[in-house]
């Protein structure tokens, strides 16, 4: 991304939840995490596929957590909800999972942001949680090859900053979990580059190797 892409405009950063099968006997995450210790590879943590942000984050998580689960990489994040909602899976990773976690056909048990989401104000923070310092983010951006004259790029970058502050365009983004922003293109440069380094780190410390 570093290299191949360059930079057009953010778009915003978005919550992300944890939520678990409502049957399950845990309230919380640290309810989660003692029964999945007492029952090691036991429970299946769904993500919409290998290599998905749902597959790092949960494979992440479980170092974190200590704790051993299975995972299972469906063709996309809905069929991973579902499987979840239907008992084949016990844990999804996602901003989709939040209708489910609000009308209680799912558990929330922690938002991934830096603030509570205000759709689902009772489920606390990963970091509220015992599990500070998560580096992988959860952002929306556009991005043009690389080599794109950098006057094309900021006359896109514009157009999307208008298009952004529109009061319907903020609204619907505001209602799928996104938090509207906005940011130079030298910001989201640095951005791209700091996260790009984060998720080496990442894959390094859960024993993937990166392309």
């Amino acid at each position: 991304p570093v290299r191949d892409f360059a930079p057009v405009a953010f778009l915003g950063d978005s919550f992300n939840i944890l939520a678990i099968n409502r049957d399950l006997p845990a309230q919380s995450l640290a309810e989660f995490a003692a029964l999945a210790r007492s029952r090691p590879g036991q429970f299946v943590y769904a993500s919409p596929g290998v290599g998905s942000y749902g597959h790092v984050a949960g494979e992440l998580l479980q170092r974190r957590l200590g704790v051993e689960l299975l995972h299972a990489p469906f063709a996309g994040i809905v069929p991973a909800i579902n499987a979840v909602l239907a008992g084949q899976g016990h844990a999804v990773m996602g901003p989709n999972a939040m209708p489910f976690a609000q009308s209680g056909q799912l558990r929330g048990v922690a938002v991934i942001a830096e603030e509570r989401w205000p759709a689902v104000p009772d489920v606390p923070l990963l970091s509220e949680s015992g599990i500070a310092d998560w580096p992988l983010d959860f952002w929306y951006a556009v991005v043009a090859p690389a080599g794109t004259p950098r006057p094309v790029r900021e006359r896109l970058h514009a157009a999307f900053a208008e298009a952004v502050a529109a009061p319907a365009v903020a609204a619907l983004l505001e209602r799928v979990g996104m938090r509207t922003g906005s940011r130079s293109l030298d910001e989201l440069a640095a951005l791209i580059a700091r996260d790009w380094t984060a998720v080496g780190a990442t894959l390094a410390e859960i024993g993937f190797a990166r392309g």
